[in-house]
C-alpha cells in the first residue's frame, strides 16, 4: 500500500509523464535557439567584414589615384593644373597614410589583400591618356579622368564614413573633405 501524501510532498510525487509532444517541444526549441545563434553569427561577421572590405578598398584606390597624380605630373602642360595636382598628391598622400593607420587599428589590417589591390588595379588609364596626348588634348583628358576617380574615391569615403568609428571614420571624414576641395578646384579649371 502506497502511503498518501498532502499538499506539496502530493506534488512532488506525483507520476511525470512528459509526453511525445512536450519532448518534440524541447528538441524544438534547441533546434531554434541553435538556428538564431548561428544566423546572428553569420549577421555579424557580414556587417563587420562588410566594413573591413570598403577600407582595404578605399585605402587601395587613394593609392591608385596617388600613382595615377604622380606618374602624369611631368606630362602636364596647364601650370594650374600642375599645382592642383601636386596640391592633391600631398593631400591624398596623407590621408592614404591616415586611412592605413585607421584600418591597422579597426580591423587590424596592415594593407589592403592582394585581391582588392588588383580589382582596384588601373588598367585603362595610360592607354587613355596616350592617345589623349597624341591628339594635343592630354591636360583636358586627365582632368575628366581624375575627376572620375577623385568622385569614386569620394563615393567609398562616404562608405566608410557610416561603417566606423575612430580613428578610421575621422580619416574618412578628412578623405571627403580633401577630395571636395581638389574637385572644386578642378571644377572651376578652364581648359
Amino acid at each position: 500500500m502506497q502511503p498518501k501524501y498532502y499538499g506539496a510532498a502530493a506534488e512532488y510525487n506525483k507520476s511525470r509523464n512528459i509526453g511525445l509532444g512536450q519532448i518534440i517541444k524541447i528538441i524544438g526549441l534547441i533546434i531554434g535557439l541553435i538556428i538564431f545563434i548561428t544566423i546572428g553569427y553569420f549577421v555579424f561577421t557580414a556587417l563587420t567584414s562588410g566594413g573591413k572590405d570598403s577600407a582595404a578598398t578605399l585605402v587601395a584606390r587613394e593609392r591608385v589615384v596617388l600613382s595615377f597624380l604622380t606618374t602624369n605630373q611631368a606630362t602636364i602642360e596647364n601650370d594650374t593644373l600642375k599645382t592642383i595636382t601636386s596640391n592633391a598628391a600631398s593631400l591624398l598622400s596623407s590621408d592614404h597614410y591616415s586611412l592605413t593607420q585607421g584600418m591597422k587599428a579597426a580591423y587590424g589590417l596592415v594593407a589592403p589583400p592582394e585581391e582588392i589591390n588588383k580589382a582596384e588595379a588601373d588598367t585603362t588609364s595610360k592607354k587613355t591618356l596616350d592617345t589623349a596626348k597624341v591628339q594635343s588634348r592630354f591636360d583636358v583628358v586627365y582632368m575628366e579622368l581624375l575627376r572620375e576617380k577623385l568622385a569614386s574615391a569620394q563615393q567609398l569615403a562616404r562608405t566608410v564614413q557610416g561603417q566606423s568609428n575612430g580613428v578610421l571614420k575621422t580619416a574618412a571624414d578628412t578623405t571627403i573633405k580633401n577630395i571636395t576641395t581638389i574637385d572644386e578646384q578642378l571644377a572651376k579649371l578652364q581648359l
